[in-house]
């Protein structure tokens, strides 16, 4: 009916059963409602109801079926509908301002309702101060009672996210800058200060990685019970790198879980950088040792099976054989060992290696061992506090040597001759090898075969006068006195060299320091029939370490200042292999021997056997090499200790204490439990 009312019109072709509701009505546009009823802003109801919309002139046409012109009428009226809602959901929220307005500013109120209003108002202060009661009570309690004093005001605070405009390669916002905030609810601008100064530049987040210290809860072994896992890519669907497949792109933040066993054991353990490892070839033993500082003790039990180890070489890393571990004492030592087949042990190279090492010099990973999911020894391992780290390195079968003789240069993988061809007092031999000379050195020894030697040195030089005799004495006739009970007899016999005449070849050691030779030691060149060749010295006080960084050596001149070690032939002296004796003793036999051909008499004159050239070959250097890196030492020399971590290497300041040998990702708390603090 009021829709009806307000379009002014009585459809024909309605139901009859609608024809009476609709009789005797008329539109109500001529009524005064109250502006309060339209929210429009109209000044009249009447100006409202003329900007309804229009009726839909199907209404009003037969010609349409019947069912049609009713759902017309039903859109029209849900039209209507929204706009009687409209202005009733309007009064209801105005509706206690228009109360205000009536009760103070319509001037037709009687007296007595002036009077309850002025109650109502006054009451309304009564319970306001009633609803407060609780509030002050607690504020006494508080405040008288107890003494408690209000904080300070704390500023607000906020991050702000900085962007640089892609012109801006950088830019620095100093401590104090402000910033618009807004306005409070007083209309108050709101600043914020910058409490330090930023330097904005043009960095991303490369890479989201994420470390994972679990315990495995009583399921370890008196070695420890952490399980350590990483996820090199965290933002990826296994963790290492893997793309998303669909639309889900959520991954775990910490890698996948353990029990699926879908990662690889993260590396982690000690990384040693130290010239000494410089190990080019030969058989290479290096032992490391890490003394504890105490009370920290290494536990017993550790084996072969809890370390790898690798060393860096030419084109790659290099694994070594672990031929010991061992615990005694509370040391722990490592040995390594590589065969003379093993590459070369080289220097530090980042484009080949991996970067993170902050060196340039050979580098030594011991690594953990273990299996995805299962406990390493790192547990027991972590909170050791080190005294210091002891190297030491034992070369043997060097064969990569500089070798010249006072003629020149030589190739010491054929047999040459040391002395020359014609030896004599002075002549000299000289040995060079790089890599050693840089080195901490405490022990080397020099081994040779000499080719084809005399079996007995003393019947070989028979007739030979070794050493020679001065000037002016016999050099091939002896005088013998034979004293019998009647008679004594003085006879000229050739002289017999000693039997111990092996033992009068002698030479010097020397070493080159700083362009001067010193003296090493005296040695011998032969040893008895069945003896060892080769030369041994002990704890040379001036072996030291010299620069590592000096240029390689290649060739022996007057210019070398260090690098070599000497061979100089010391005795016997003047002609020691009879060389000078062997032309006249020969022809003064040769003689004595056709004189006796001519008439034979007692036995025939022998000829002397040609001396011997000393030829020598299979020459090989042997050395040991040591290192310390000492906890709260100043750094001496270029060693450098680093913690394997897995995501990469960082460089120990080994004078600080204490020194670790693992990285410490998490230590145990009271109650026992593994709590994370790094991830």
């Amino acid at each position: 009916r009021w829709a009806a009312h307000n379009t002014g019109c009585i459809t024909p072709g309605l139901p009859e059963s609608v024809g009476p509701l609709l009789a005797g009505t008329t539109p109500w546009t001529d009524h005064a409602f109250s502006r309060i009823w339209h929210p429009s802003r109209a000044a009249s109801y009447a100006e409202y109801a003329a900007a309804r919309p229009p009726a839909p002139s199907a209404l009003d046409n037969p010609a349409d079926p019947l069912l049609v012109r009713i759902k017309l009428a039903a859109v029209y009226l849900d039209a209507l509908f929204e706009k009687c809602h409209a202005g009733v959901s309007h009064l209801a929220a105005s509706a206690g301002d228009w109360l205000t307005e009536t009760l103070t500013r319509w001037p037709g109120h009687e007296a007595h309702t002036g009077l309850f209003l002025a109650f109502l108002n006054l009451l309304k202060l009564i319970h306001k101060r009633g609803n407060s009661v609780t509030r002050r009570h607690l504020d006494f309690y508080y405040r008288e009672v107890l003494g408690l004093k209000r904080k300070p005001r704390v500023p607000d605070s906020v991050f702000l996210l900085f962007e640089l405009t892609k012109s801006a390669r950088s830019h620095v916002l100093p401590e104090g800058t402000l910033f618009r905030g807004g306005k409070d609810s007083l209309g108050k601008e709101i600043l914020y200060r910058l409490d330090r100064e930023v330097a904005l530049n043009k960095t991303r987040v490369a890479a989201l990685k994420s470390l994972r210290i679990h315990s495995a809860g009583g399921g370890g072994s008196a070695l420890g019970d952490i399980v350590i896992s990483a996820a090199p890519a965290a933002n990826s669907s296994d963790g290492y790198g893997k793309a998303f497949e669909g639309d889900d792109q959520r991954f775990y933040a910490f890698g996948p879980p353990l029990e699926t066993g879908d990662y690889t054991l993260p590396p982690v353990g000690t990384g040693i950088a130290s010239p000494l490892l410089r190990l080019a070839d030969g058989r290479r033993k290096i032992t490391v040792t890490l003394v504890p500082s105490s009370p920290s003790v290494f536990p017993a039990g550790l084996s072969l099976s809890h370390f790898k180890a690798y060393l860096t070489g030419e084109k790659d890393w290099v694994a070594p054989v672990i031929s010991d571990v061992t615990v005694a004492g509370a040391v722990l030592k490592i040995i390594l060992d590589l065969p003379p087949s093993a590459p070369a042990v080289a220097d530090y190279d980042p484009d080949i290696h991996g970067s993170g090492y902050d060196t340039v010099y050979p580098v030594m990973r011991l690594e953990l061992t273990g299996s995805p999911g299962s406990p390493s020894v790192y547990g027991a391992l972590r909170d050791i506090v080190l005294a210091r780290v002891d190297m030491t390195a034992e070369v043997t079968e060097i064969r990569s040597l500089v070798v010249q003789t006072d003629t020149g240069a030589v190739d010491p993988a054929k047999p040459f001759s040391p002395f020359g061809v014609q030896p004599v007092t002075g002549a000299a031999l000289y040995i060079g090898h790089d890599e050693m000379f840089r080195k901490q050195v405490s022990h080397i020894s020099l081994d040779w075969d000499w080719v084809d030697p005399p079996v007995h040195f003393s019947e070989h030089y028979k007739g030979y006068q070794i050493p020679p005799p001065a000037p002016g004495q016999i050099t091939f006739l002896q005088a013998v006195l034979t004293t019998s009970e009647d008679s004594e007899t003085l006879q000229m016999m050739p002289r017999v060299p000693p039997d111990d005449l092996v033992g009068k070849y002698e030479a010097g050691l020397e070493i080159l320091s700083d362009g001067e030779w010193e003296f090493v030691s005296g040695v011998s060149l032969f040893t008895p029939p069945g003896g060892e060749n080769v030369i041994h010295e002990q704890s040379s006080p001036f072996l030291a370490a010299e620069s590592p960084d000096r240029p390689a050596i290649s060739v022996y001149d007057t210019s070398a200042t260090q690098g070599f070690l000497r061979l100089r032939l010391t005795a016997p002296d003047g002609d020691p292999f009879g060389h000078k004796q062997y032309p006249g003793l020969l022809t003064r036999n040769v003689i004595e021997l056709n004189a006796w051909n001519a008439a034979p008499q007692g036995d025939a004159p022998v000829l002397p056997n040609p001396p011997y050239t000393p030829v020598m070959e299979n020459l090989t250097l042997a050395y040991t090499a040591r290192s310390t890196i000492t906890a709260g030492a100043p750094a001496a020399g270029a060693d450098r200790l680093f913690h394997i971590q897995p995501f990469g290497p960082e460089r120990q300041e080994t004078s600080r204490t204490p020194l670790y040998p693992l990285p410490r990702f998490a230590g145990p708390d009271t109650d026992g439990v593994v709590r994370h603090n790094r991830g």
